[in-house]
């Protein structure tokens, strides 16, 4: 049996500590798991912006933060690699969270420049990502980043490393 730890939602959003009352965004929100942790700790005062390209994803966020009792969250259905494509304003973004979308992505730049234009100064971009690995569990070695290319990918100052992100993934904290 494989004694290695896959990330847990919870746990991994209260190590990112999101403030109280912040505007968050979540790129490639995928179902929500982490989303709906993101507008729990973010409270009534807060909001999270899920941004997803299938409106299947949308629809499995909106059923969870209804499960979880959550209403401060805010679907957009939208491609991440279109110039402006969160449709998002300028600056307006306390927290971005980019969670297994990277790896996915042909365009990772203009992802990245999307995240770094809607985050205010002194933000924080958030990116959780596969490890490569020969594992079953996750994309192909050929398909994930290395860990050091995120950083010169993302090209802000890193605050500091997610230790909750599990065996298979990694997790920076950057700041604007």
């Amino acid at each position: 049996m494989d004694k290695r730890k896959f990330l847990n939602p919870r746990l991994l959003v209260e190590e990112v500590r999101p403030n109280v009352n912040d505007v968050v965004a979540d790129f490639g929100s995928g179902s929500g798991a982490l989303t709906v942790e993101l507008a729990r700790l973010v409270g009534s005062g807060g909001s999270v912006t899920a941004i997803d390209v299938q409106s299947v994803a949308l629809e499995s966020v909106r059923s969870n933060a209804s499960i979880a009792g959550v209403r401060n969250i805010k679907t957009v259905l939208a491609n991440l690699e279109s110039p402006q494509g969160s449709t998002l304003r300028d600056e307006s973004q306390d927290l971005v969270l980019l969670a297994n979308i990277l790896f996915q992505s042909d365009d990772k730049p203009s992802i990245i420049s999307e995240a770094k234009r809607v985050l205010k100064p002194g933000g924080r971009l958030v990116v959780i990502d596969w490890l490569p690995s020969e594992s079953p569990l996750g994309p192909k070695p050929e398909h994930s980043l290395k860990p050091e290319d995120v950083k010169s990918l993302v090209g802000l100052e890193l605050d500091r490393s997610l230790e909750m992100a599990g065996s298979y993934h990694f997790g920076f904290v950057f700041r604007k």
